[in-house]
C-alpha cells in the first residue's frame, strides 16, 4: 500500500504531464494548422499556377495530418486524467480499508 502523500503525489504528477500534452496540442494546433492557414492564403495571392495549388494541396494535407496529431494528442491527455483518476481513486479506498484492518 501506498503512502497517502506518495498517492497525492502520482495523482497530481500524471495530471502535470496530462497539462503538458495539452499545452504541446495547443501548439501545434496554433504553429501547424493556424499559420499553415496563413502561409496558404499568402502564396495564393503571390504564387499562381499548377504548381501553387500542387503546393498548397500538399500545405492541405499537412494541415490534415497535424489536426490528426493534435486530437490524438488531446485524447492521450484525457486518457492519462482517467486512469489517474481511477487509480488515485482505487488507492484511496485501498488506503481507507488498510486504515481500518485490525490485525489480531
Amino acid at each position: 500500500m501506498s503512502e497517502l502523500s506518495t498517492i497525492k503525489m502520482n495523482y497530481r504528477e500524471a495530471l502535470r504531464q496530462a497539462e503538458r500534452l495539452d499545452q504541446a496540442a495547443d501548439i501545434m494546433e496554433k504553429q501547424g494548422i493556424s499559420r499553415m492557414e496563413e502561409v496558404i492564403a499568402d502564396i495564393g495571392g503571390l504564387w499562381t499556377g499548377e504548381n501553387s495549388e500542387l503546393f498548397r494541396s500538399r500545405c492541405g494535407s499537412l494541415q490534415e495530418s497535424v489536426a490528426k496529431t493534435v486530437k490524438k494528442t488531446r485524447q492521450s491527455a484525457e486518457t492519462i486524467r482517467r486512469i489517474a483518476r481511477n487509480t488515485y481513486e482505487a488507492e484511496m479506498r485501498n488506503y481507507e480499508i488498510a486504515k481500518k484492518r485490525t490485525y489480531s
